[in-house]
């Protein structure tokens, strides 16, 4: 199915007659405008006459309804500001032009705070189509410096405060939440977009440029941001060139052949999403980088090294590299880096700290919250005095060095990190859970390859805050699974794969509170009935599952049916 607002298009694309939605009519407009503003809420009656006009003159567009809504919503309620909205609607709807929903959205932007205008701008950064990973949405705006602190809460949490915000004023929208519900990645209507868009490009914010053999804009040179597409641009035109050296702060998009070496550059706070073939050379004449995401073309087998010279990058806050799977091996002056929040990697090598001598103390690196696939990774005290507030963690151990056995990594220090939240540890090598600490604080737990004994799981079990849980690539061994009462007293979401579990032997008081089950490559001879009877639970996943396993599935479904229940979901693939 298709959906489009231009008609001509879908007399196109379509094989049959297009069917035409009508507006929406008055009261059906008010509806809506009200469910917005005030949602189950009694409203003030002073407020009807007024919000039934505005309604009115959002003319029957569900999208200028939904917008305008957001913004009262967010507003002072004062029947002043309402007829405020009322006589711009007016206006905009009397003007006889063309573009009234587009100056409909403006009004909302218009409105919008000071610290929310520069965050809602920077999506003109894709198209109409976009997914936007809200994760490194996040992670751009801090590095942008538009975030303001919110009292004890980090300049990420704010960010998704923001988040929040520009989804209830309905300029964004949510595309994919998490397993918990959070988040993931939102979108933008296509008109929404183009007010971003061209708001963007007249305040030489950000623009996206797509060169494809034609001529570089003479005024990109005033531009702030720039995204560039330009894949057959020959290099001999290098548009570094073209840009004004003390006013371009960030750059995204394919560059080609060219070179990162260029005086303009030096002042560049964020270069982003670059693929080509840069030198470690190239790398450290940003000195003034704050954001840095590059997918390397070519790596040399031995891995890429970086040199002493980070430690340039006083301003660096997040570093994000794809190599291919590729190694790299940081410096040890990696640690004396104050601003970084975020270092993420195919794959990389974490040295040890430095020795704190008398001449320098020990930098603690207060800001650091990611740690993404480090490479035998040694959880030495020194490391857990330097991390203090680490949120995130994943580590690789595929093939141990001859010198470094499991006691010698230290994983036992990892109770220490009292903010972790988020674990994930991949091994090609059975460990025993005596040689790993888990934080209390931990919220999320992937554990793939281990192969732990099933009923060394109680350890797992009694994590308080434990909500997601997932066991991969033989985790666990052995053919049963008997859990305890009282354990994973807050598991939300479950996932096995690739197991030689056979009898899972748990009632529902073992996952009191589980919402999401899904079972990859398992032979189970069946799934516990009593899962059926759980309140929470709303979905279970098989993929490439046993006969049996599938069976049972299917009965707990066909059972929960029969007894009205409607909300839990089996999808079998």
């Amino acid at each position: 199915m298709i959906t489009t607002r231009l008609s001509n298009v879908a007399d196109n694309l379509s094989t049959c007659r297009p069917f035409e939605l009508s507006f929406l009519d008055d009261d059906r407009s008010w509806d809506l405008l009200r469910e917005k503003v005030f949602g189950e809420r009694v409203y003030p009656p002073e407020f009807e006459k007024l919000g039934k006009t505005i309604a009115k003159n959002c003319g029957g567009l569900p999208l200028a309804i939904v917008v305008i809504g957001g913004l009262l919503a967010k507003s002072k309620k004062t029947t002043e500001f309402w007829e405020h909205v009322a006589e711009n609607l007016y206006s905009i709807i009397n003007s006889g032009d063309n573009e009234n929903s587009l100056k409909i959205l403006s009004l909302s932007y218009n409105n919008l705070p000071v610290h929310l205008k520069p965050c809602f701008l920077y999506m003109a950064l894709g198209h109409e189509d976009t997914v936007f990973n809200v994760s490194l949405m996040v992670k751009l705006w801090v590095s942008e410096g538009f975030l303001k602190p919110i009292r004890t809460k980090s300049l990420e949490e704010a960010a998704y405060e923001y988040i929040i915000d520009l989804l209830d004023r309905n300029l964004i929208f949510v595309f994919k939440r998490g397993i918990l519900g959070q988040i993931k990645s939102c979108c933008m209507h296509d008109l929404a977009w183009e007010l971003c868009s061209r708001e963007a490009q007249k305040l030489d914010f950000l623009r996206v440029i797509d060169v494809h053999n034609h001529d570089i804009p003479p005024d990109i040179q005033f531009c702030r941001r720039l995204s560039l597409r330009q894949a057959h641009l020959k290099p001999s035109r290098s548009v570094l060139d073209f840009l004004g050296p003390t006013v371009i702060r960030s750059m995204f998009g394919e560059f080609g052949h060219t070179s990162l070496c260029h005086t303009n550059l030096r002042l560049l706070r964020v270069l982003g999403g670059v693929d080509g073939e840069l030198s470690s050379d190239e790398i450290m004449n940003l000195v003034n980088i704050r954001f840095l995401s590059i997918d390397f073309e070519r790596v040399p087998k031995s891995g890429l090294m970086f040199t002493s010279s980070i430690s340039l990058f006083w301003n660096l806050q997040s570093l994000n590299i794809d190599t291919s799977d590729q190694e790299i091996f940081l410096p040890p002056e990696i640690w004396n880096l104050p601003q970084l929040r975020h270092l993420q990697f195919d794959r990389f090598v974490l040295p040890d700290p430095p020795c704190e001598d008398d001449r320098h103390d020990s930098l603690i690196m207060e800001n650091l919250q990611t740690l993404a696939k480090v490479l035998y990774f040694r959880c030495t005290e020194e490391i857990v005095k330097r991390v203090p507030n680490l949120k995130e963690l994943k580590v690789i151990y595929d093939r141990l060095p001859w010198d470094m056995q499991w006691p010698r990594l230290c994983l036992y220090n990892l109770v220490h990190l009292h903010k972790l939240e988020s674990l994930a540890c991949k091994v090609l090598h059975t460990i025993s859970l005596k040689y790993l600490g888990f934080p209390l604080s931990l919220r999320k737990l992937a554990l793939s390859g281990s192969r732990i004994p099933w009923e060394d799981m109680t350890v797992v079990g009694s994590l308080p805050n434990l909500e997601v849980l997932k066991l991969r690539f033989h985790a666990c061994e052995g053919s049963e699974w008997c859990p305890v009462e009282g354990e994973f007293v807050r598991l939300k979401s479950l996932v096995i794969s690739k197991t030689n579990l056979r009898y899972w032997r748990a009632e529902r008081t073992h996952f009191p509170i589980l919402e999401h089950l899904v079972l990859h490559y398992i032979h189970l001879k069946e799934i516990p009935q009593e899962f059926g009877e759980l309140l929470t639970l709303r979905k279970i996943e098989l993929f490439k599952c046993g006969q049996s396993t599938i069976t049972s599935a299917e009965k707990i479904l066909e059972e929960q049916e029969s007894l009205g229940n409607e909300n839990l979901q089996v999808i079998i693939i």
